[in-house]
């Protein structure tokens, strides 16, 4: 087994950091690291990532995460959790990161400034980098456009590839009842919504998703939740035109 560093979980004003790191050390497997927040984690989302990759690529996939809830990259940047696994166990082929939903609107240049702090910090190890672009939160004015200039601007360098999930969901809502991919905040998603989360990054990753869903991914451990007729062709559709 590798060892890890020596990182335990706090909490920090009530939100606790979650660190899920999955290594066998059988050197037969590709890695992804996630760091982001509740956007990232809820629904388990990179267990429906990694069940996604494993399916389109048959390859054997494993996907690990540092989150806190609320978690700018900013805090990733002062707590340093992410920076301690990848600078003593370099071994992801990918690593995804997510700002804080709001910031990349809100404080452009701030959150461009740790996005290409956190790209350069991973692409150092040799990793592959994803920028995950979230969406909307309802009835609050648009972000989409002030977020992906950020992510253009963070990615001058063309270092990172940036994973659009926010620009698919927008599509998905003209077909999908908000309540479906929303929970009760406006902001958060429920399954439905992270499953196009997780389809957009395995299509930006690897290029293709797998003709059916895999079975189980809605579960989770929140909520099983039936797809909508459709709605998977339609997700993959979209994918595959518009990444």
């Amino acid at each position: 087994m590798i060892e890890l560093p020596d990182i335990v979980p706090s909490s920090d004003h009530g939100a606790a950091v979650r660190i899920q790191l999955r290594l066998s050390g059988l050197g037969n497997e590709k890695r992804c690291l996630l760091v982001g927040n509740s956007l990232t984690h809820f629904n388990h989302m990179p267990h429906m990532l990694e069940k996604l990759l494993q399916a389109a690529t048959g390859d054997n996939w494993v996907c690990s995460s540092i989150t806190r809830g609320g978690a700018t990259l900013a805090w990733h940047r002062k707590t340093n959790y992410a920076g301690q696994v990848l600078d003593t166990t370099p071994v992801f082929d990918v690593v995804v990161f997510q700002d804080q939903s709001r910031r990349p609107a809100k404080e452009p240049e701030a959150s461009a400034e740790d996005f290409i702090y956190w790209s350069e910090k991973a692409s150092a190890t040799g990793a592959k980098v994803l920028f995950y672009q979230t969406w909307d939160i309802l009835n609050e004015p648009p972000m989409i456009d002030t977020f992906r200039q950020t992510l253009k601007t963070a990615n001058t360098s063309q270092q990172a590839t940036i994973a659009p999930a926010g620009e698919i969901w927008a599509q998905m809502l003209n077909h999908t009842p908000a309540d479906l991919l929303y929970r009760e905040d406006g902001k958060h998603p429920k399954a439905p919504g992270s499953l196009i989360t997780a389809a957009v990054l395995c299509q930006t990753l690897c290029g293709n998703l797998p003709e059916t869903c895999p079975a189980g991914m809605l579960a989770g451990g929140y909520e099983e939740m039936q797809l909508p007729e459709g709605f998977w062709a339609r997700l993959k559709a979209y994918c595959q035109t518009l990444l």
